[in-house]
């Protein structure tokens, strides 16, 4: 008996109707379609297809509910995006039980031991089809009839497409994996370029939090330091979500879960779910207003002591991997941190030096005035008497000794320009103000002060602040061919500022002499800075700042010293 032509060109349509369906949802997949199109795409070409009512993607979570992705056929009992438990004794169920292709089908969708989606949407017949992604259980594709049985063998056709899903599902993924890299790298190196600029840890907090905040979708972060002692956190960067949280903040570890682990273990935490109407303390009322359900904290260790924890909240569930990314950051401000402790004993270290040589100098200075300049002092007396006495006019001495008078008052006067250029006297007893004046007496070149300075200013910024008028204007004297050197000195914004500009030829270059290089280290010592603006024929100006202590040095010698 011949084969029936008609029922084998049916067929014969029917698969290229299913190969044609294949090749548009293939294409959209090769185009690298968003999934969510995808997913429609595939409900509408399976429905149309199988000749169901109905259609369905979903997505399976590990609390036994799913989100739909997609549907077709009219409106379902869920929209797209929606998550809801799947009924047990139903196709979707099965799927999520077993991994494989399940199938159901009744006379009676009403009858009272029915699953409620079969009753309520009077669902005859249902086909379930696992989506793998990856080798795991991502989801399911289901079909149902609500008037009639699907065909038989429609789980194989179905297969076809779940896996179209899953290459969608698993190239969105790679995307979303890469991009994400990307968007961590990026991040990094930002940080990264301001930790080697030297910036501020607390520039480096901040930049952190926000950088982490883009990174996770959450502005809820903080950077805190540990008190071991206390066993307490303090906030020293804190991300725009922690609002009503000041820097420096004080919690109690009892109170902060994540954090306390990481105190406790050295490692990164993870607490998800907290349970805020249960927990005690101040951070409780903050955790229930800025609604926080997930926590990841990573540990910061500086040079192999723990330092303090970086930690991101969110009021969903963190990503998995959380963890790991933040510990990339918290490596980061590690650096920020050595780098900080390590610039600012090398500052201290500096200031003690520059402390100690300006100490060598008061106590050469003493010595000069309190030794040989007395001597001398007493030396041009004596030789004053001789030159006046009867015996010296006698035998014919008095000129000479006279002559001799001269020439000690010349040492003098050169032991005492000596002993002030190590440190002046008038800044001793009268403060900067007031040695700028004796400067500005003394020097060749006409100076015009400026000076508007209240009293109190720590010794050492002043005696710094002074030598580079001092320093400066030596070199206008030799080198700058100048009529005219104006000095102002001031403070503003918490710093002391001293600028000297002069009319001279310019050109000053500090890779010259050692004179400027040895203000710009002193200056730099106290965490100051200095700029030199010196273009040829237009004259130099040089600017330092010095900033200022919150309480001015306790005087090392006696005012009158």
């Amino acid at each position: 008996m011949s084969p029936d032509p008609t029922a084998a060109d049916a067929h014969r349509a029917e698969v290229e109707a299913e190969h044609a369906a294949l090749r548009r949802v293939a294409t959209l997949v090769a185009r690298g379609t968003e999934p969510v199109t995808v997913f429609r795409a595939v409900c509408d070409e399976v429905q149309a297809l199988l000749g169901a009512d109905r259609g369905v993607i979903v997505r399976f979570h590990d609390d036994r509910t799913v989100t739909v992705m997609a549907n077709s056929g009219g409106p379902g009992e869920h929209g797209v995006g929606a998550r809801v438990s799947f009924d047990p004794g139903f196709v979707v169920d099965w799927v999520h039980e077993t991994h494989q292709a399940a199938r159901f089908d009744t006379a009676d969708p009403a009858a009272a031991d029915m699953p409620e989606v079969v009753r309520m949407v009077g669902i005859r017949s249902a086909v379930g089809s696992p989506i793998v992604v990856d080798g795991e259980l991502w989801g399911a594709i289901a079909l149902a009839s609500v008037d009639r049985s699907l065909p038989l063998g429609i789980e194989r056709r179905l297969a076809d497409f779940t896996e179209l899903v899953a290459t969608a599902v698993a190239n969105a993924d790679a995307r979303d994996a890469l991009a994400q890299l990307a968007d961590e790298q990026a991040a990094l190196r930002r940080v990264a370029t301001l930790v080697a600029q030297g910036v501020h840890p607390d520039a480096i907090f901040a930049a952190v939090g926000e950088e982490i905040g883009r990174l996770f979708g959450s502005s809820i972060t903080t950077v805190g330091r540990f008190e071991p002692d206390a066993q307490a956190l303090v906030a020293v960067g804190l991300g725009s979500g922690n609002e009503g949280v000041p820097i420096g903040s004080r919690w109690e570890l009892d109170d902060l879960v994540a954090s306390s682990q990481v105190f406790r273990t050295g490692h990164s935490a993870r607490v998800d779910e907290v349970d805020w109407s249960v927990v005690r303390g101040p951070l409780a009322p903050i955790g229930r207003r800025l609604g926080v359900a997930s926590t990841v904290a990573s540990p910061i260790f500086v040079e192999g002591r723990l330092w303090g924890v970086v930690s991101v909240s969110d009021n969903k569930q963190l990503p998995p991997g959380a963890e790991k990314r933040l510990e990339k950051f918290s490596e980061l401000i590690a650096t920020a941190i050595a780098n900080a402790e390590g610039s600012a004993e090398l500052a201290a270290s500096r200031r003690r030096i520059v402390a100690a040589s300006d100490e060598a100098r008061r106590r050469v200075m003493r010595d000069l005035h309190d030794g040989a300049q007395q001597r001398i002092v007493a030396l041009v007396l004596t030789t004053r008497l001789l030159a006046g006495s009867q015996a010296a006019q006698t035998a014919g001495l008095d000129a000479e000794l006279r002559s001799l008078e001269v020439e000690l008052e010349g040492v003098l006067e050169e032991l005492h320009t000596i002993a002030s250029g190590l440190h002046p006297a008038a800044l001793s007893r009268g403060g900067l103000a007031a040695a700028l004046r004796t400067l500005a007496r003394r020097s060749p070149v006409p100076m015009v002060l400026d000076v508007r300075l209240p009293g109190g200013i720590a010794e050492p910024v002043e005696v710094a602040a002074y030598y580079v008028v001092a320093e400066t204007v030596t070199n206008t004297t030799k080198h700058a061919e100048a009529s005219r050197i104006d000095v102002t000195a001031e403070l503003r914004d918490g710093r002391l500022w001293v600028c000297v500009r002069d009319d001279g030829v310019g050109g000053a270059d500090p890779a010259c002499g050692s004179g400027l290089v040895g203000l710009k280290d002193r200056i730099e010592a106290f965490g100051g800075t200095m700029t030199l603006d010196s273009p040829s024929g237009g004259g130099t100006t040089l600017l330092a700042q010095l900033p200022l202590p919150e309480h001015p040095a306790p005087e090392t010698e006696p005012a009158n010293a």
